[in-house]
């Protein structure tokens, strides 16, 4: 598999916000978001085998993993998946790849999925959120916004759907202010949207690798 790095830290956002997380960040990605904060996973990287990671996996002896990119899904996990089944496994992937097929298949398995919005410049790759409609209770649904009609689309998206996953809204760091996130979503009274923030830039540089 090709490996851009492999750290232990603090899970930055989510349901296991604040826990000790393993990442795991694979190479490639098929998009090119606007905002994206991990350029460097799109090119490069260090081919490893399933056993070379999980030594290192196993080795920081954090109960949570979280599989991330650039973009996972791109890459064949199934060995991987299959070598983390004592783990709690969270893979973090954009939006144009259904998660789907893996469903079934491992157990303590769950998906946080974005929804890429207008600003990220990459919204024509999410076929209407199809990767949304299928996502468990345990799933997490993400969408990022940086301007009001990012968050327009969201609320649309949301009125429009039935989703089970839980939904998360996530601030483009540095684009638009929490607080107007909060006042959107207490005009629009939108009961079930947790916004969130990423602590880990709070604690680091934003553009700090490996935390």
């Amino acid at each position: 598999m090709n490996v851009i790095e492999i750290f232990s830290s603090i899970e930055g956002e989510g349901t296991r916000a604040g826990e000790l997380c393993t990442f795991v960040r694979l190479a490639e990605c098929n998009l090119r978001c606007s905002y994206c904060d991990t350029e460097y996973s799109f090119t490069g990287g260090t081919e490893m085998t399933v056993d070379e990671i999980m030594q290192v996996v196993d080795g920081y002896g954090n109960v949570n993993v979280t599989i991330t990119g650039g973009e996972p899904l791109l890459q064949d996990l199934t060995e991987l998946l299959n070598a983390m089944n004592k783990y709690f496994v969270n893979i973090e992937t954009n939006g144009s790849i259904n998660p789907v097929p893996l469903y079934g298949e491992y157990q303590n398995l769950m998906f946080t999925v974005d929804y890429k919005c207008p600003s990220s410049k990459q919204e024509e790759f999410m076929n209407n959120g199809e990767a949304l409609q299928d996502l468990e209770e345990c799933d997490v649904i993400k969408f990022v916004v940086g301007s009001l009609e990012d968050l327009n689309r969201m609320r649309q998206l949301i009125d429009d759907n039935d989703f089970k996953a839980q939904v998360y809204v996530s601030p483009v760091f540095g684009k638009i202010e929490p607080r107007d996130i909060v006042d959107y979503m207490k005009t629009y009274n939108l009961q079930g949207v947790r916004l969130q923030l990423q602590i880990h830039k709070f604690i680091w540089p934003p553009e700090m690798k490996g935390v």
